[in-house]
Order: structure tokens, then sequence, then C-alpha cells
């Protein structure tokens, strides 16, 4: 019984042990000292200013653990940044009790800004057995270079490990070098799959109000789902005239990395505003008068000039009969859009002004006076 009470307090010490020790009897030992370098070359420009090189290392632990604010990182070499030529620049740090060293290349020379490649895509997809070249994949790309300017011609591209007869996925590389040998690389995705890839999942012709803003056309295009966040997609508009009614064609094309998919729509201009009227309510003609509307309204339209719309009276009334009449004035412009405009026609009595009047006496009297007068001249000869 004693034996066993002593195994069941053992047991329990070592169960407390294993307790504080965070479940970690056999813990790794953390010391040690190692110094990781952030890049293996740097270059320096000439006559520059030299780097902090501290800024390319860290310092862990054996248990990988960043320890560079807690030690004493030494540089142990220097670089004469006025002569060209290639440094090593050392390192060496110690920590509890064990020290560490490396050494950083760096480069001094006139040039050392690296071409800059542009117009590549980071993925790039062929359908399974395609014949794929170069021409492929460099026929948009461009470098330029700080120094020798447009070096577009000096771009290779590695496709040596694609297997197009396998679906899959490979990578390219593109590289590019200047005069100064300062290289730029840059590695893309190669897809290689069983069937042509399909973008665009809906498309219809556009109607669209004339001397209206461009529409926006990404409203009229749905891409499927899977491609959407990563498409972009451009409209050929140019022949198409937003203040002139007809039918156009608008070209969509949605690229998906080195995939296009193009589809053309017509986008027909149409007018469907009506015209409009303004003018008098109440019109008042006298007996026998013409009537003619457009004394008395004004027609406009968002499309056509005036001389274009028609211009019509619905409804029954007669010049030559007195009364009130109520009509509508009718106004249609080419595309058949009518507006509406109620008034009310009122013939009345028609009556001469006292200056008619007095105009018809005046020349009766002068008429009158005229004739007497070359009647009294003719019989006075006479009598000669």
């Amino acid at each position: 019984m004693k034996k066993i009470f002593q195994a069941l307090v053992m047991l329990c010490v070592l169960v407390l042990v294993y307790m504080i020790h965070g479940f970690n009897v056999n813990a790794k030992d953390c010391g040690g000292v190692n110094i990781i370098l952030l890049q293996d070359e740097i270059k320096v420009e000439l006559n520059g200013e030299e780097p902090n090189y501290e800024d390319f290392v860290k310092v862990v632990d054996d248990c990988n653990t960043d320890i560079t604010n807690i030690v004493q990182v030494n540089v142990t070499d220097t670089v004469n940044v006025n002569i060209p030529g290639n440094y090593e620049v050392g390192y060496m740090v110690g920590y509890g009790g064990k020290v560490d060293q490396e050494k950083l290349r760096v480069v001094v020379k006139e040039d050392i800004i690296n071409p800059e490649l542009n117009g590549y895509h980071e993925k790039y997809f062929f359908i399974k057995d395609s014949d794929i070249t170069a021409d492929d994949f460099l026929t948009d790309v461009t470098a330029t270079d700080n120094k020798d300017g447009d070096v577009t011609d000096d771009i290779t591209i590695d496709i040596s490990n694609i297997d197009s007869t396998a679906v899959g996925k490979y990578e390219a590389k593109f590289s590019v070098a200047d005069s100064s040998d300062n290289l730029t690389e840059v590695t893309v995705e190669v897809h290689i799959i069983e069937s042509e890839l399909l973008l665009i999942k809906g498309l219809s012709n556009i109607t669209y109000e004339v001397n209206q803003d461009e529409p926006d056309y990404n409203t009229y295009i749905t891409v499927y789902d899977e491609y959407k966040n990563d498409v972009e997609i451009f409209f050929d508009t140019d022949d198409v005239e937003y203040d002139v009614i007809g039918s156009y064609n608008v070209t969509f094309t949605v690229k998906y990395y080195n995939i296009e998919e193009t589809k053309t729509v017509t986008i027909n201009i149409v007018d469907t505003e009506k015209p409009t009227i303004t003018g008098a309510k109440k019109i008042t003609i006298e007996k026998g008068d013409y009537f003619n509307p457009f004394k008395y309204f004004t027609v406009e339209d968002n499309y056509d000039d005036e001389d274009d719309i028609e211009l019509k009276i619905s409804g029954h009334y007669s010049i030559d009969e007195i009364g009130e009449y109520d009509l509508v004035a009718i106004a249609k412009d080419k595309s058949g859009n009518e507006f509406r405009y109620n008034f009310q026609l009122k013939v009345v009595k028609a009556e001469k002004s006292n200056l008619v009047l007095w105009v018809s006496v005046i020349l009766g009297v002068v008429v009158v006076g005229a004739s007497g007068t070359l009647y009294f001249i003719r019989k006075k000869k006479g009598n000669l």
C-alpha cells in the first residue's frame, strides 16, 4: 500500500512539472544567433550616398525569433562609393556566447537602375495542344531603361518548361538587361486548359435617347462570375453619333489576361420625347378672319426644328360662325411623338374702326372734289 501511495505522489509531481512547463518538457533550446541576409546583393550608384548596411539584414535565434532589435550588428568592412567595382560588406553578431558572420555583395557602378518591363500579364492561358511561341508572350510587352531608352528588342522569354500537351500550371520568365548589365526578370503563370474560355454571358442591342451623354456601357454587358473581377472591358463607339437618330454598331471587347472575346451589338439612337406647345389659352378672332395657329403658338422639340414639326388643330370650329370653340392643338415631330394643347377659340362679330370710316369719307371727298375740278377745267377750255 505504501509503494502504491509513493507511486501516486511521484505521478502527481510529474504531472505538475509537465503543466508548469506548458506541456514542453522537451522544449527546444532557442539560444544561438543567426544573421539573415535580406538581399544577396545591393547596388550603389557611383558617387552616390553610402547606404545603411544594417537595413539589409535581420538577426534571429535558433527558433527563428527576430532578435534584431536586441543585438548589436557590427559592419566589418567598408565600401568606396566613389570607385566603381564589386565589394563585400561583412557582418558580425555576438549573442549568448555565440557568434555569426555573413557577407553582403555590394556593386558600385554608374548605372544601377534596372530596365522596366511593361505590358505583360501575370497569367497566360492556352488551349491544350496549342502551338505556343515566344511571340504569344512578347507581342504587347515593352521595356525602357533610364540610360538606354527603349530596350524592347532585348526582351527574351523562357518557355522551355511548358508542356502544351498536358493540362496544368507552368511558369515562363521574361528577361531584359541594359548595357550596364542591370537585369530585370519577371516570372508569370502559364495555364494549359482543356477548352476555350467563354467570358461574355449576356449582351443585347441597346436603345438610347438622342442628345444624351454617352451611356455607361458596363450596364449592358454581363461577364461570367468566375472572371468578372479580373477582366478589362473596352468599347469601340467611334462611329456612334449620340445627337443623330439612327442605328450604329458598338464593339465590346472583354480581356481576361491574354484571352480576348469580342462581340458587336447595335445601338439605336431614338427620339421618344414629345414636342412642346406654349401660347395663349384663349384666342379671339373676328368673323371671317383667317386663323393661323403658328401666330398664337410656339412649338419646340428636343431634336426636330420648328419647321419640321406638324401643327394641326383638332375639333370643330368655323371662322364664319360667331361662337366659342374648345379645341386641341396637336404638335407632331418627325418621330411620331405628339403633344396635345387645349385652348379656346372665340369668333366675334367684325367691327370696322372709326379710322377706317374716316379714311373712306376723306377719300370719297377727295375723289369727288378732284372729279369736279377736272370737269370745270375742261368746260372752261371749251368756252374759249
